[in-house]
């Protein structure tokens, strides 16, 4: 045999083996990915270590995360819906809208950065056109979810703009 048959041998024979050994084990598709959570404000880490609430909102129905240090476990949920979500910190409260089953059980693990950044807004953050943040004077604060995943592909981002009170 040349040296070509011979390795192309050995490489379907491995194929084969390899194949062989994983018909018939059960892949765990049940199992539920972290979301490592970070909170800023005004360009500033807070420390939320076991002291921040994260919950699922569908109409009556509410589903409480559980928390453990930076991390987020959510429970299985059976619905192909859109969720809110409402991430709580001391006097700090922010609710995003639009979250799909997708996005609470990706393919890997992320990062959820959730930040509020109020007048004068830091530009550097592009959470809003370089037209907006000269012409804007209602929005007194933005608040953004960013979502990154670890391993591969392109992040999202929810932006809720706060404007001031016209009342007062």
């Amino acid at each position: 045999m040349s040296l070509k048959t011979l390795i192309l041998v050995s490489i379907v024979f491995c194929s084969c083996h390899c194949l062989s050994q994983s018909v018939g084990k059960k892949v765990n598709t049940s199992s539920r990915n972290i979301f490592y959570v970070s909170f800023f404000v005004d360009g500033k880490e807070k420390k939320i270590d076991n002291r921040f609430s994260f919950t699922i909102v569908h109409h009556d129905d509410t589903i409480k995360a559980k928390i453990k240090g930076h991390s987020i476990l959510v429970p299985e949920i059976k619905d192909l819906l859109d969720y809110s979500i409402i991430f709580k910190y001391r006097e700090y409260s922010l609710s995003f809208n639009r979250i799909s089953k997708k996005m609470l059980f990706p393919a890997q693990n992320h990062t959820w950065e959730f930040g509020i950044d109020n007048r004068p807004f830091d530009e550097s953050m592009d959470l809003m056109t370089s037209q907006e943040y000269e012409n804007d004077k209602t929005t007194r604060q933005l608040q953004y979810l960013r979502i990154q995943p670890m391993e591969f592909g392109d992040g999202l981002r929810f932006i809720n703009k706060i404007i001031y009170n016209k009342s007062k």
